[in-house]
C-alpha cells in the first residue's frame, strides 16, 4: 500500500480525515495527464480505496468530480471501491473483509 499526499486536496470526502489521522493519506496518480487523488491504494494491484462522506451528496461538483475520476480509473484497468464514511464506522470488519478480498484475488487483463 503507499500513501504520499501531503495535504488533502479538494476532491477528497470530508469522511478522508480518518486517513490523515491515521497517517495514511491517499495517493496522487496521474492518468492521460490528469492528477487524480485516491483516498486508499494499492497501486500494484490497481485497487483503489475511496470513503465517501455526506459532502459527496450535497456538493455537486464534487459528485461529478468523483465519477471522473472513477471512470479514468476504471478505464486504466483500476478496481475502486466505494464506501461511506457511516459503513467504516459501524461496520469496519466488513469493509476490511472486503479489501482484503479484493487484494486477494488474481486479476487478468483482457
Amino acid at each position: 500500500m503507499v500513501s504520499r499526499r501531503a495535504s488533502r486536496p479538494p476532491d477528497s470526502p470530508r469522511g478522508a480525515d480518518h486517513c490523515l489521522e491515521a497517517e495514511l493519506p491517499g495517493v496522487s496518480v496521474s492518468l492521460e495527464g490528469c492528477l487524480y487523488f485516491i483516498d486508499i491504494a494499492f497501486p500494484h494491484l490497481k485497487l483503489a480505496i475511496e470513503i465517501d462522506g455526506r459532502l459527496h451528496e450535497e456538493d455537486e461538483d464534487l459528485f461529478e468530480s468523483d465519477r471522473w475520476r472513477q471512470n479514468a480509473l476504471v478505464a486504466d484497468g483500476w478496481r475502486v471501491l466505494r464506501f461511506t464514511w457511516r459503513m467504516l464506522k459501524e461496520h469496519p470488519e466488513i469493509v476490511v473483509a472486503a479489501i482484503l478480498h479484493a487484494c486477494s484475488q488474481k486479476v487478468t487483463l483482457l
